[in-house]
């Protein structure tokens, strides 16, 4: 009996301490530890993490040590969840600092305990906070949660957390030195103060244009930017730090639905008074009175009930229907052409392309800077600026329509007389125009665009007396197309008109000069007028058309394998009394029939001396 009591003892003691190895066991983590240098600053704990979901919030201290973590999100976003949550990670200081700071890196309030102790030893209880507690009994006293962690130079140290949310769980954690995270904070502070110096600069200025212009527009924009101002406070934390600290924290989420919920009703009586919609968009306006009170409800709402995810989930929903719905009457109203609902949209625009940019960067390697994380507090800076010069255009914008007004008054008696004069002043310019319009068809050819024998004739003359006077010369090319009948005659008089007209486009690109003056002569011949052009210019030329038309390569059905060509004939000469254009003329036409007796498709120059 003794035997078997003594087998009996020890097969118990094997067990407790088998036991108590895999107590020991439990402890030790799948990571490795986060190693602590002297060049360490700042370490996201993203990927460096691992928990234990506690669904009834039950788990002690003993069993959560030997529990079994799994790898926690990258993100360590755990989303809309009511369960406890346990976050372990170990770290090795092989630096000569001993403070660490453990921040939670965003503005939200979190039921928080922090264990810690040495690897293979029971941790104790280091830190603790709740959202019911107020803000002045944080251990350190900054909007984002964070905890001091001790670690002696070269030893190590097991972390456990226990967090719990009533909304939302994302606990982005990130370890600082004591001296980055001072730094850290200084350069947030200066940030936000000079945020908040232009909120609280915008709302005294426009006070004053309120109280000068007594216009109730500018009242709504100083009630908005105050509740504006009262809401981003809340929504980033130094509400409770500076305004609220002896309050309970879990009045900081409530005051921030209860804030956004009053800036969206102002917001909508905003939208009201500055579009006109009582007087231009009565249905518009009674949409507006609508969003205002779905805005005020949700601050009702949740003051009344005090519920986390009643903020959360009827607050973005109560915001994106109002601020879609003011974005849609804006709209409205610019179609219907009130102008200044173009810069009211821009101002309401930065939230949302902030937001849209938030989205995009963020997923890159920008996700965790600070400017960027605040990325909606300068949006909200730029739309009340917007907001301020959007009313001052409207002001002046109306202040110019006032005055329109009273000078059309003023001007009444003379509107009559002014009238009649008008009317026939219009008249006078329509007769004017309906005249130099005749004057431009007798003119000009209308198949070709080129100048018609009429206009040429006279214009020649013209040149003839002035080059006269200043001893000048003048040249003028005549062009016939070679065999057009044939070509006429095969294909039809529609690729006649087309032949005629791409030749008549290659004479106009050539008169470059304003005084040269292309001209249909005939069927299909051409006359191309060349002031101040001597021989050679005026041969160079007729060599450029000649080429330019080889170019076209226009087949000749009569001809099979050759294109269209012209026969040229080109004269130059220097005005004088003895002679008249008309010889200047008929030495060109001699030109132009020797080229055809020749052969065709050449040109033939004839020289006029002066006498």
């Amino acid at each position: 009996m003794n035997h078997l009591f003594q087998k009996t003892t020890i097969f118990f003691l094997l067990f407790i301490g088998f036991l108590s190895t895999t107590v020991l066991q439990g402890e030790e983590s799948s990571l490795k530890p986060l190693l602590l240098r002297d060049e360490s600053s700042s370490i996201s704990l993203k990927g460096k993490i691992e928990v234990l979901r506690d669904k009834e919030g039950e788990f002690g201290l003993d069993r959560v040590i030997a529990s079994l973590f799994s790898p926690s999100p990258e993100d360590l976003d755990f989303g809309l969840t009511g369960d406890t949550l346990w976050l372990r990670f170990e770290v090795d200081n092989q630096s000569q600092k001993d403070l660490w700071i453990l921040e939670f890196n965003i503005h939200k309030f979190y039921t928080t305990q922090v264990y810690m102790g040495k690897p293979g030893e029971r941790p104790t209880l280091t830190n603790s906070w709740s959202y019911k507690q107020p803000f002045r009994e944080r251990e350190i006293r900054e909007p984002e949660l964070a905890f001091n962690l001790t670690i002696p130079t070269g030893e190590q140290r097991v972390v456990y957390l226990k967090v719990r949310s009533e909304n939302s769980l994302d606990v982005p954690l990130v370890l600082y030195s004591s001296e980055a995270y001072f730094l850290k904070i200084t350069r947030m502070k200066s940030l936000y103060s000079t945020i908040y110096a232009i909120l609280i600069a915008m709302l005294v200025y426009n006070i004053f244009i309120y109280f000068f212009l007594r216009d109730r527009n500018y009242l709504y924009y100083v009630f908005y930017v105050f509740v504006y101002t009262i809401y981003l406070s809340a929504l980033n934390g130094y509400g409770a730090q500076f305004l609220w600290p002896f309050v309970e924290g879990r009045w900081t989420t409530i005051f921030s639905a209860v804030f956004g919920g009053i800036s969206l009703g102002v917001g909508c009586f905003l939208a009201r008074e500055f579009l006109r919609t009582k007087e231009l968009l009565p249905r518009c306006d009674r949409a507006l009175k609508i969003l205002a009170v779905l805005g005020f409800f949700l601050s009702l709402i949740v003051f009344l009930f005090e519920n986390f995810m009643v903020s959360f989930i009827y607050g973005n929903a109560v915001g994106t229907v109002v601020l879609l719905g003011i974005f849609i009457i804006t709209i409205i109203s610019y179609a219907r052409g009130y102008k200044p609902a173009l810069y009211f949209f821009i101002s309401y625009s930065t939230i949302i392309v902030a937001q849209i940019l938030y989205s995009i960067l963020s997923l890159g390697p920008f996700g965790e800077h600070f400017l960027l994380k605040n990325l909606n507090q300068y949006a909200a800076v730029i739309q009340m600026m917007l907001l301020s010069l959007s009313l001052s255009y409207r002001f002046d914008l109306m202040r110019r329509e006032n005055d329109k007004a009273r000078e059309i008054a003023l001007k009444a008696e003379m509107t009559l007389a002014s009238r009649l004069e008008q009317k026939v002043n219009e008249r006078t310019r329509e007769l004017k125009e309906t005249n130099a319009k005749l004057k431009s068809l007798s003119q000009v050819d209308s198949l070709t665009g080129l100048y018609n024998r009429r206009y040429f004739e006279k214009t020649l003359k013209a040149e003839w007396k002035r080059l006269g006077r200043e001893k000048l010369p003048l040249s003028v090319i005549l062009c016939d197309i070679d065999h057009f009948k044939l070509y006429n005659d095969s294909l039809g008089h529609l690729a006649g008109d087309v032949c005629i007209q791409k030749i008549a486009l290659i004479l106009k690109e050539t008169a470059r000069r304003e005084s040269d003056i292309p001209a249909r002569f005939g069927g299909e011949e051409f006359l191309l007028i060349l002031p101040q052009t001597d021989g050679d210019e005026v041969l160079h030329l007729a060599r450029l058309i000649k080429d330019r038309v080889e170019v076209l390569q226009m087949g000749h059905p009569a001809f099979p394998g050759k294109s269209v060509t012209l026969s040229m004939g080109v004269a130059t000469v220097i005005p004088s009394l003895e002679s008249t254009a008309e010889e200047l003329l008929e030495q060109a036409d001699k030109a132009l029939y020797r080229s055809k007796e020749e052969g065709r498709d050449r040109i033939t120059f004839f020289s006029v001396k002066s006498s």
